[in-house]
Formats: structure tokens, sequence, C-alpha cells
């Protein structure tokens, strides 16, 4: 889904979380992975 309306399709296939912290604030995460790709085996 794309509650904010950022135009994100629901099947993008992509992974990103965010939370709200209190010492740096809103942090993003990229769950994405770079399967076949250069970057860390684990998809990390």
């Amino acid at each position: 889904t794309d509650p904010y309306n950022y135009g994100i399709a629901h099947d993008a296939g992509h992974a990103c979380y965010a939370f709200d912290t209190t010492d740096r604030g809103l942090v993003y995460i990229d769950c994405t992975g770079l399967s076949g790709s250069y970057g860390p085996p684990n998809n990390d």
C-alpha cells in the first residue's frame, strides 16, 4: 500500500522501513538487497 500517496506500486518489490528515534530522529532502513550483484552476500 501507499498510505502517503508517494506513487509506489503495491507490488514494487522494495522494502523500506522508517521509524522515529529519540536520538537520531527519523531513520530509514532499506531492505531491498542486491541479489546477484555486488554487496554483502546476505543482502543486508
